[in-house]
Protein backbone atom coordinates (compact mmCIF):
# COMPACT_ATOMS: atom_id res chain seq x y z
CA UNK A 1 0.00 0.00 0.00
CA UNK A 2 1.48 3.24 -0.91
CA UNK A 3 1.71 6.06 2.03
CA UNK A 4 1.05 8.96 -0.74
CA UNK A 5 -2.80 8.85 -2.67
CA UNK A 6 -4.26 11.10 -5.12
CA UNK A 7 -7.30 12.91 -4.08
CA UNK A 8 -10.24 11.58 -6.71
CA UNK A 9 -12.34 15.07 -5.71
CA UNK A 10 -9.46 17.45 -6.22
CA UNK A 11 -6.74 15.76 -7.96
CA UNK A 12 -4.45 16.50 -5.12
CA UNK A 13 -1.70 14.37 -3.78
CA UNK A 14 -2.06 13.11 0.28
CA UNK A 15 -1.04 11.05 2.66
CA UNK A 16 -3.20 9.10 4.98
CA UNK A 17 -1.63 10.73 8.13
CA UNK A 18 -2.96 13.62 7.84
CA UNK A 19 -1.78 16.04 10.75
CA UNK A 20 1.63 14.44 11.76
CA UNK A 21 2.17 15.98 15.05
CA UNK A 22 -1.39 15.32 16.11
CA UNK A 23 -2.71 18.89 15.45
CA UNK A 24 -4.68 20.27 12.33
CA UNK A 25 -2.75 23.33 11.00
CA UNK A 26 -3.30 26.75 11.68
CA UNK A 27 -6.56 28.12 9.75
CA UNK A 28 -4.13 30.06 7.42
CA UNK A 29 -1.37 27.49 7.16
CA UNK A 30 -0.11 26.75 4.15
CA UNK A 31 -2.62 25.14 1.24
CA UNK A 32 0.45 22.58 0.86
CA UNK A 33 1.93 21.86 4.37
CA UNK A 34 -0.09 23.58 6.79
CA UNK A 35 2.85 25.92 7.97
CA UNK A 36 2.26 29.30 9.02
CA UNK A 37 3.15 32.41 6.52
CA UNK A 38 5.11 33.98 8.91
CA UNK A 39 7.36 30.78 9.57
CA UNK A 40 6.94 29.40 6.18
CA UNK A 41 10.72 30.30 4.02
CA UNK A 42 10.98 27.32 1.30
CA UNK A 43 9.67 24.16 2.55
CA UNK A 44 8.66 20.86 0.95
CA UNK A 45 5.67 18.70 0.71
CA UNK A 46 5.04 15.98 -1.42
CA UNK A 47 1.86 17.47 -2.54
CA UNK A 48 4.00 20.60 -4.22
CA UNK A 49 7.50 19.45 -4.11
CA UNK A 50 9.27 22.85 -2.78
CA UNK A 51 7.12 26.14 -2.53
CA UNK A 52 6.77 28.74 -0.79
CA UNK A 53 3.76 29.89 1.40
CA UNK A 54 0.44 29.24 -0.63
CA UNK A 55 -3.18 30.28 0.79
CA UNK A 56 -5.54 27.94 2.01
CA UNK A 57 -8.89 26.92 -0.04
CA UNK A 58 -12.17 27.61 1.44
CA UNK A 59 -12.70 24.14 1.70
CA UNK A 60 -9.38 23.92 3.99
CA UNK A 61 -9.76 26.50 6.02
CA UNK A 62 -13.57 25.33 6.40
CA UNK A 63 -12.21 21.76 7.21
CA UNK A 64 -9.35 23.15 9.60
CA UNK A 65 -11.89 25.32 11.60
CA UNK A 66 -14.09 21.68 12.18
CA UNK A 67 -10.96 19.56 13.25
CA UNK A 68 -10.08 22.49 15.82
CA UNK A 69 -13.43 22.68 17.14
CA UNK A 70 -13.22 18.97 17.43
CA UNK A 71 -10.55 18.67 18.95
CA UNK A 72 -11.49 21.72 21.15
CA UNK A 73 -8.30 24.11 19.99
CA UNK A 74 -8.94 27.43 21.71
CA UNK A 75 -8.66 30.28 19.00
CA UNK A 76 -5.81 32.48 19.81
CA UNK A 77 -7.08 35.43 21.93
CA UNK A 78 -7.24 38.93 19.98
CA UNK A 79 -5.62 41.96 21.54
CA UNK A 80 -7.42 44.32 23.74
CA UNK A 81 -9.65 46.76 20.93
CA UNK A 82 -8.95 45.03 17.83
CA UNK A 83 -12.25 44.15 16.12
CA UNK A 84 -12.24 39.96 15.43
CA UNK A 85 -12.05 39.22 11.53
CA UNK A 86 -14.47 38.31 9.23
CA UNK A 87 -13.12 35.00 9.42
CA UNK A 88 -12.89 35.14 13.30
CA UNK A 89 -16.75 35.87 13.67
CA UNK A 90 -18.02 33.29 11.57
CA UNK A 91 -16.04 30.91 13.63
CA UNK A 92 -17.48 32.20 16.59
CA UNK A 93 -20.64 32.13 15.60
CA UNK A 94 -20.52 28.40 14.12
CA UNK A 95 -18.88 27.24 17.53
CA UNK A 96 -21.87 29.40 19.07
CA UNK A 97 -24.68 27.41 16.96
CA UNK A 98 -22.94 24.13 17.99
CA UNK A 99 -22.59 24.69 21.80
CA UNK A 100 -26.14 25.39 21.65
CA UNK A 101 -27.29 22.53 19.72
CA UNK A 102 -25.10 20.17 21.41
CA UNK A 103 -26.20 21.74 25.09
CA UNK A 104 -30.11 19.76 24.16
CA UNK A 105 -31.54 22.01 22.16
CA UNK A 106 -34.10 19.77 19.74
CA UNK A 107 -35.69 22.62 17.44
CA UNK A 108 -32.46 24.23 16.10
CA UNK A 109 -29.89 21.82 13.63
CA UNK A 110 -27.27 23.16 11.90
CA UNK A 111 -29.17 23.83 8.80
CA UNK A 112 -32.34 25.44 10.25
CA UNK A 113 -33.23 28.59 8.87
CA UNK A 114 -33.89 31.75 11.06
CA UNK A 115 -37.84 31.06 11.65
CA UNK A 116 -37.40 27.55 11.87
CA UNK A 117 -34.84 27.97 15.29
CA UNK A 118 -36.21 27.98 19.20
CA UNK A 119 -36.04 31.93 20.54
CA UNK A 120 -32.23 31.44 21.75
CA UNK A 121 -31.29 29.96 18.68
CA UNK A 122 -32.54 33.33 17.46
CA UNK A 123 -30.99 35.49 19.44
CA UNK A 124 -27.58 33.58 18.81
CA UNK A 125 -27.85 33.76 14.68
CA UNK A 126 -28.73 37.33 15.02
CA UNK A 127 -25.97 38.53 17.75
CA UNK A 128 -23.68 36.83 14.81
CA UNK A 129 -24.94 38.29 11.81
CA UNK A 130 -24.69 41.89 14.22
CA UNK A 131 -20.84 40.64 14.92
CA UNK A 132 -20.43 40.42 11.01
CA UNK A 133 -22.19 43.74 9.81
CA UNK A 134 -20.19 45.58 12.13
CA UNK A 135 -16.80 44.32 11.47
Amino acid sequence: MALITRDEGTGLRRGFIRYPDGSPPELDGCRWCGTPQETHGLRWSDAANWHRWARPTHAQVEARTRAHITHGIPRPALPGGVAPSLLEAAIGAFQAANDHIRDGCTTCTPAARLPEMCPEGQHLALAAVHTLATD
